[in-house]
């Protein structure tokens, strides 16, 4: 006695979830991958190389934080609003970050954000095809 095949079923989301965001290792659109650097936090393009810093002071001690990597203009703008905030409501409670340290700080992310404003608004994020060799992390 021979054994039925097993039962296939159509898969109606071939190459995508079921929330409609593109399954890993395929291209949510048609097109090349982007030559330049892509967005850290979202994969978007165009991006910019940038560092974005902040500052707080304690009393006697001081804290020096910063993100690098390169940023569409949507998520750079949101990442150098809460780290400026952040210097501007915790970066005085110290004597030196008073005078030297929170207002460098300050400057160096309005310039910046001034390399951000530059950046066109940003295309969604492109997916290697699979096989391509390129990782995500």
């Amino acid at each position: 006695m021979a054994t039925p095949p097993p039962y296939q079923q159509q898969n109606p989301y071939q190459g995508q979830n079921p929330y409609g965001y593109p399954a890993p290792g395929h291209a949510p659109a048609p097109g090349p991958m982007p030559a330049g650097p892509t967005c850290r936090m979202c994969g978007g393009f165009p991006a910019v190389e940038a560092t974005i810093r902040q500052h707080q002071g304690i009393l006697i001690m001081m804290r020096f934080l910063h993100v690098k990597g390169p940023f569409c203009r949507n998520c750079g703008l949101a990442v150098e609003r809460d780290m400026t905030g952040k210097t501007l409501w915790q970066g005085w409670w110290s004597p030196f970050s008073l005078a030297i340290f929170t207002p460098f700080t300050l400057i160096w992310n309005m310039t910046v954000r001034s390399k951000l404003n530059q950046l066109p608004p940003p295309t969604p994020a492109q997916m290697p095809a699979q096989g391509s060799g390129q990782q995500w992390l």
